[in-house]
């Protein structure tokens, strides 16, 4: 969609600012968070040219990575990966590389959990993808406090060692 939306056609949800960082909208039949990446098209380039993409949870992760000039990053838009999602993003990159750079909470941790007990991550690797997990610098609860914290080269440094 327009305006960093999601993915290949389709019109994103709401999500505007309150006292949490961001609202968690619910899928409808025209927002389909499963088969949505924020930032797809703004990604595309760099992604090609990084032959990795970064798939973050939120939105504000990757709008805060973008701003610091890590470009090659999407957003699934909550920890609920999909396949549909993580084959979408490999697709942005010439060798197939996901980085997933999920929040250091139990949430991202149940999420990555689940991509391998459900055997997403396998049936991936079948079809010559490779997923990896990066881990946030110490004491970071997710990727936009990471990039804030300790820049970019911090925030790369972490996504080279997954």
């Amino acid at each position: 969609g327009e305006g960093g939306g999601g993915g290949e056609g389709g019109g994103g949800g709401g999500g505007g600012r309150v006292a949490a960082k961001y609202l968690n909208s619910r899928e409808s039949d025209v927002f389909k968070k499963s088969e949505l990446l924020y930032a797809l098209p703004v990604a595309r380039s760099a992604a090609r040219r990084a032959d990795a993409v970064v798939l973050v949870e939120g939105y504000m992760d990757a709008i805060a990575l973008h701003a610091a000039g890590v470009e090659n990053v999407v957003a699934c838009l909550g920890t609920a990966i999909s396949e549909a999602q993580l084959e979408m993003a490999a697709r942005l990159s010439p060798s197939r590389v996901v980085l997933l750079s999920l929040d250091a909470d139990e949430a991202g941790r149940a999420a990555v959990r689940r991509l391998a007990q459900r055997g997403t991550l396998q049936r991936l690797d079948a079809r010559g993808a490779t997923t990896r997990v990066a881990s946030l610098p110490a004491g970071c609860k997710d990727p936009d406090e990471a990039v804030r914290a300790y820049g970019r080269a911090a925030y790369e440094a972490s996504l080279s060692c997954a």
